[in-house]
């Protein structure tokens, strides 16, 4: 069975609490607030909102078994796939750089050896 757009929605639910756990810390937000703000702005009913109001359901391809009726996870799920790749990618060489600098594994699980700063490869 496939799993779709699952694993982009997976990095869409990252980005999203990043950029809402970073801005909130610009804010001066405290801890509390900042939980508060995880919960209503990443929440379910909020990102198939979001889908409804911005039309992105009607280029949801749904199960015909369903009539044309998508599901609210499915509607939330989307609105995260779409936000994932374009953001997660933006600063890529980056974040691998800021890893390797720290001494922590890569998504592979091997260990990323440490690098001088003057290295000019990732």
């Amino acid at each position: 069975m496939t799993e779709g757009n699952k694993p982009l929605a997976g990095i869409g639910d990252k980005v999203l609490s990043l950029e809402i756990v970073v801005s909130s810390v610009n804010a001066g937000n405290p801890i509390g607030k900042r939980s508060a703000l995880l919960t209503t702005q990443t929440c379910n009913a909020r990102l198939t909102a979001i889908c409804d109001a911005t039309g992105l359901a009607a280029y949801i391809n749904g199960n015909p078994s369903q009539h044309g009726f998508v599901s609210p996870r499915t509607r939330a799920d989307t609105v995260e796939a779409v936000i994932g790749p374009r953001s997660a990618m933006a600063d890529w060489k980056l974040r691998r750089r800021s890893c390797a600098t720290w001494g922590c594994s890569d998504f592979f699980g091997q260990p990323v050896h440490r690098r001088t700063r003057y290295s000019s490869s990732l």
